[in-house]
């Protein structure tokens, strides 16, 4: 298993090769010595290290030698997150199981129209309950009293379409 989390703050160092190439990295500090000796021989011109399509092809070539599953947060985050979402393709061709959490965005969906769809919401209370601990937590609740940040948690609620 691989993952990469991507962040709004870094998306100018996020590129797709960048985030390629640190899920590769984790691929063949976890394989085994068959994984290894394929990412050597296909990577034996270190430019091809330096492509984000060779560098995808790379990763395919470990997902259909084994069960591999990747994991890539908020591309909704980067830049222009199309041009990672065109590489992931290859890799699920391969055999490479992919989870991509996003926001529900134009930008994002129009990449993955295949793709199992699953639409995540929090119960009403269980956000209260999380508010209001966090409000105890806080420095502007002293007595451990979250009643008079009643009306701000129903706000937050309200307008958060419980995401």
């Amino acid at each position: 298993m691989a993952y990469y989390f991507c962040e709004f703050s870094s998306r100018k160092k996020q590129t797709p090769l960048a985030i390629l190439q640190a899920l590769l990295r984790q691929l063949v500090e976890q394989g085994d010595a068959n994984v290894l000796s394929q990412v050597r021989d296909d990577s034996s011109d270190p430019s091809k290290l330096r492509d984000e399509t060779d560098v995808s092809r790379i990763i395919a070539r470990v997902c259909s030698l084994r069960k591999t599953h990747l994991i890539i947060d908020a591309p909704d985050e980067l830049e222009k997150p199309g041009d990672l979402l065109c590489q992931i393709q290859n890799l699920v061709d391969s055999g490479g199981r992919v989870l991509i959490t996003s926001r529900d965005v134009s930008k994002v969906r129009r990449h993955v129209e295949k793709a199992t769809k699953v639409q995540v919401r929090s119960a009403g209370e269980d956000m209260r309950k999380y508010l209001a601990n966090r409000f105890r937590e806080s420095e502007l609740c002293d007595d451990g009293d979250v009643s008079p940040f009643t009306g701000l948690i129903d706000d937050v609620i309200s307008k958060s379409g419980n995401l």
